[in-house]
C-alpha cells in the first residue's frame, strides 16, 4: 500500500491537491505516525529535562571511614541525588 507521488515542496502542494492524490485514504495511517511521533518528541524532552537537572548535581565523593587505607570511597551528601532518582524514575 503506497501513497501516489507527492512532493510537499512542489508547486502543486496545496490543499486542494491533497484530495486530489486521494491523501485521505491514509488518514488513519497518518493520524498513528503522527501520534508515534508526539509521544516519541514528549520522551525527547523529559530526558533533556532528566540531563539538565543532573547535569547541575555535583557529586561529592569522600574517603570511606572503615576503608582503613584501601581506597574505598563513598558519595557524600546523596539527598540531592536520591530526590533526582524518585522523581525521575519511569
Amino acid at each position: 500500500m503506497g501513497c501516489p507521488d507527492f512532493s510537499p515542496d512542489g508547486e502543486e502542494a496545496f490543499f486542494g491537491r491533497l484530495y486530489d492524490v486521494e491523501l485521505t485514504k491514509y488518514s488513519d495511517t497518518i493520524k498513528d505516525e503522527t501520534e508515534k511521533a508526539q509521544k516519541q518528541y514528549n520522551i525527547f524532552l523529559g530526558l533533556e529535562d532528566i540531563s539538565h537537572e543532573w547535569e547541575a548535581i555535583n557529586l561529592t565523593v569522600i574517603p570511606h571511614k572503615k576503608s582503613t587505607g584501601q581506597g574505598y570511597m563513598k558519595i557524600g551528601k546523596t539527598d540531592p541525588i536520591l530526590a533526582s532518582l524518585e522523581k525521575h524514575m519511569m
